[in-house]
């Protein structure tokens, strides 16, 4: 069915009968093979194929093994889960054939690259998602017939500071020690592919990224964020979210929202000058500046309630398009209070922090911004609070701090000892992840183009402030400074 063309195989032209055939001729061939303790009876079946079709053509492949000669002593009979909840599978194949069948087991491929649920996935809820499967196979007989080391694009911009490597190593060893579980073993993809790591056996063992300890994990109920998230990708020592402060917006497939002169998407896992935005308040909100310590300004904390706007790093605001339902990006001269006014909406009330879930509501029009699985858009078209309309705030990461240099030192004072730390048991956890909706495709990643988006022109400036109207109170000479500043400090 793969070698058709899109849209023109269905799961009735599968040969059921041809593919029993088949399978009885391999079984009798090597039924005295001593080195054969299982044969598979398909692999990675069509997730459109109904659950009882699928269950009654395993019925009868354990059967066709059996009577081709293979003992259930000798030969375990592998039954493919792809792409299903394994629950129910197993649960359907329960109730289907009572307890007939002796010595079968199921085979799961457990990939962490593939599809935008992974895509979207953050280091810490790989991490997780390692976890879970552990407790699959404790419940279950499986064979891990697949694995890597591949991981989605989210994960590579919510690791903080670590090293490929480093992220390498930590999940290696989580996964090598997570499918210990398995009762039936486990099989890395692959012995030798190209010169990958993520997916050839001997290069990834070779540089030590299936060895060691795994990772403590910290206890976690499923309610409110994980901390192992900030294990993972430290907050900066500032974590409140601020006007006029440069953030990120991470949509659910793993990539940023970026604007390109009007165009507005979600294209890319980069965090650059496109993905930059910043929080802006509306033309009729009161002052969003307070006075800090030793009265140094402080940019007020952006707070669920608020109408605010987003301003591109390039000046441009984004906009909904009501009829299109699309969203577009403004100059500042056309950005009006009404297409660009946002109502922030998040769980509680307290000010938003760094990867903090929000979603924003189109004030003029009632509807939320939205990313697609398929399209690379960012539109505002449905007013329900979903995955697609969930967006991850991150501010950028801190600067490290400027290192004094250190005198040399004699050679029995610069062995050092790295302290280790442990954390409590993992407990089962009381909610899991939800379930992700359908089986969505990878996003298609797209060439960038050169361009300066960075203009702080007097011109610019001076525009802005015509077409943003006077705000009481609102300091905008710092903030223009400020934005004029982090300009120049990214160029």
């Amino acid at each position: 069915g793969r070698l058709c063309p899109e849209g023109q195989w269905n799961w009735r032209r599968w040969r059921f009968k041809k593919s029993l055939e088949a399978l009885d001729l391999v079984a009798r061939r090597y039924k005295s093979r001593r080195c054969v303790t299982g044969i598979a009876v398909c692999n990675e079946p069509s997730n459109t194929v109904p659950l009882q079709t699928l269950c009654r053509y395993y019925d009868q492949a354990v059967d066709t093994v059996r009577h081709a000669g293979m003992k259930v002593r000798d030969v375990t009979v592998v039954l493919q889960i792809f792409q299903r909840d394994e629950n129910e599978v197993i649960q359907k194949w329960e109730r289907m054939t009572g307890d007939r069948h002796r010595n079968i087991c199921f085979d799961v491929h457990c990939y962490h690259c593939m599809e935008n649920v992974f895509h979207g996935k953050t280091m810490a809820s790989q991490m997780r998602a390692v976890e879970d499967n552990a407790e699959m196979l404790r419940k279950y007989p499986m064979v891990v017939g697949e694995w890597s080391l591949a991981l989605g694009c989210g994960t590579w911009s919510t690791c903080g500071a670590m090293t490929e490597q480093e992220v390498y190593k930590i999940f290696g060893a989580a996964q090598v020690k997570a499918y210990e579980e398995a009762s039936h073993g486990r099989f890395f993809w692959n012995w030798t592919e190209a010169s990958d790591a993520e997916w050839n056996y001997q290069i990834a063992q070779k540089q030590g990224l299936l060895s060691g300890p795994a990772l403590p994990l910290p206890n976690w109920d499923g309610v409110g964020e994980d901390p192992l998230e900030e294990i993972l990708h430290p907050s900066p020592p500032d974590a409140y979210i601020r006007y006029a402060e440069p953030v990120y917006l991470r949509v659910f497939h793993g990539r940023y929202v970026d604007v390109d002169g009007s165009q507005v998407a979600a294209r890319w896992s980069d965090k650059d000058k496109w993905q930059e935005v910043s929080f802006w308040p509306s033309a009729n909100s009161p002052t969003k500046h307070s006075a800090g310590r030793e009265g140094a300004a402080k940019e007020e904390e952006v707070q669920p309630g608020d109408v605010v706007r987003l301003r591109a790093r390039c000046g441009r605001f984004l906009a909904a398009d009501g009829q299109k339902g699309t969203a577009v990006a403004l100059p500042a001269r056309a950005a009006t209070a009404a297409a660009t006014e946002f109502i922030v909406h998040a769980h509680g009330a307290t000010p938003l922090k760094h990867r903090g879930i929000i979603f924003l509501e189109h004030r003029a029009t009632g509807q939320m911004l939205d990313a697609d699985e398929e399209d690379e858009a960012i539109s505002a078209r449905w007013s329900h609070k979903g995955e697609w309309q969930q967006f991850a705030v991150e501010k950028p990461p801190a600067p490290a701090p400027p290192q004094t240099p250190q005198k040399p030192q004699r050679a029995q004072h610069q062995a050092l000892s790295s302290p280790t730390t442990s954390s409590p048991t993992q407990k089962q956890r009381k909610a899991q992840e939800a379930k992700a909706i359908g089986t969505m495709a990878p996003t298609p990643v797209m060439p960038k183009r050169a361009m300066d988006l960075v203009d702080t022109s007097p011109k610019r400036r001076r525009v802005l402030r015509k077409v943003a109207g006077a705000i009481p109170n609102f300091d905008w000479a710092r903030a223009e400074s400020l934005d004029a500043k982090q300009s120049r400090a990214t160029r």
